[in-house]
């Protein structure tokens, strides 16, 4: 009997339009009818799994996340972290000054950049954008970044 079906997010899960199709969601909801434990894996943060956690009804059927590209696991109702391994704030600004060696920046995510209802979520945005377009600066360094905390007027 099959416990666990573990999925990719973007490209697998999802079709070319990142929409969950309705056979794959039935599929799915079927599975944790008769409890089938589903895990969503994916490289987003936690929060940008949310969408799909409430279309799937994970939150109801105990399911998991794997985000962060594995660097944290936790359950889809978000009561509980059963696994967390970020880079502490030392190590990340020696990874910050050697990335600054290269000719692409670093977009760092923190508290206040995080969420969509956080102060900086417009930067967030911008990096992903940026990113997707395959433009360059591929990514916002946290130099950058401190430089441009201020909202649309101009406070920060």
């Amino acid at each position: 009997m099959i416990k666990t079906l573990i999925f990719d997010i973007d490209g697998t899960l999802t079709n070319s339009k990142k929409v969950i199709t309705p056979l794959t969601k039935e599929a799915i909801l079927r599975a944790q009818e008769h409890g089938v434990r589903v895990c969503l894996a994916s490289g987003r943060a936690t929060h940008g799994l949310s969408k799909f956690v409430k279309e799937l009804e994970l939150d109801k059927h105990d399911g998991l996340l794997i985000s962060y590209n594995g660097a944290r696991v936790s359950s889809a109702d978000g009561k509980h972290e059963y696994f967390s391994n970020f880079l502490n704030k030392d190590r990340a600004k020696d990874l910050i000054k050697h990335l600054s060696k290269f000719d692409k920046l670093v977009y760092v995510l923190e508290e206040d950049n995080i969420h969509e209802d956080s102060k900086y979520w417009y930067l967030t945005k911008l990096a992903a954008k940026c990113t997707a377009k395959r433009m360059v600066p591929d990514y916002i360094s946290e130099k950058i970044m401190k430089q441009l905390k201020i909202n649309q007027y101009g406070i920060g």
